[in-house]
């Protein structure tokens, strides 16, 4: 993990030093602040992870961007992100039980971004980098319908899973010029390179984050 980490963030050094040079008296600085929130598809995924589907969650929070160039920029944004998985129903004398895990995270990504210069009021985007996230939350459910009737028990798990979780994001976007400001969407895919789950008697973590994302925003 700390040697894919390490390439990553040589490989992003790289091309900033590289387009420093060649950008010598270019304007430099924050370029757009803003908002921005969607919507997670999320799962687990490791060997010890059994039956996993995709959780419908929630995700937003804020970013600004620091231009180095017009074509690069750095974008770190602060993140809350629903994460976790759903897992196959459990049907038994009649009873249907679905199984969920919530996984709450203060999710902090930091973009490279490339800026292909482009006409018109749409600039679209092609960013990757490392994110770090700090759990929340975190609780099992579990769903349990009978003849029309159902019932909801959720128990709090955070004790089982680790505090942090560490990994790469990447992903396309588009900002769209207004008047004042810019409209912005994006589509991104973050893999967790950490194990997030607490070693237990007799099992080996490994169980992984893995998220689509969606998102809309404002930038100012």
């Amino acid at each position: 993990m700390n040697k894919t980490l390490a390439i990553i963030v040589a490989f992003m050094l790289s091309i900033l030093m590289v387009e420093s040079a060649l950008g010598q008296g270019v304007t430099k600085g924050l370029t757009a602040k803003g908002i921005k929130a969607g919507v997670n598809l999320a799962k687990l995924t490791g060997s010890n992870v059994k039956d996993a589907k995709m959780l419908l969650g929630i995700v937003g929070g804020a970013f600004v961007e620091y231009s180095v160039s017009p074509m690069f920029a750095i974008q770190p944004e602060l993140l809350y992100s629903m994460e976790g998985m759903k897992q196959k129903d459990i049907v038994e004398e009649g009873i249907t039980v679905t199984p969920k895990w919530t996984l709450s995270y203060l999710q902090i990504p930091v973009f490279l971004k490339v800026k292909p210069q482009a006409s018109g009021n749409i600039k679209p985007t092609i960013f990757a980098g490392p994110f770090f996230g700090i759990l929340m939350s975190a609780k099992a459910t579990a769903s349990a319908s009978l003849g029309g009737q159902s019932a909801d028990v959720s128990v709090d798990v955070k004790d089982f899973f680790e505090s942090t979780n560490i990994g790469v994001a990447f992903g396309v976007g588009a900002a769209c010029k207004l008047t004042k400001g810019e409209i912005t969407f994006d589509a991104r895919y973050a893999l967790g390179l950490s194990k997030i789950d607490k070693a237990e008697e007799g099992t080996t973590p490994n169980a992984k984050t893995a998220t689509f994302s969606f998102l809309v925003g404002y930038g100012f």
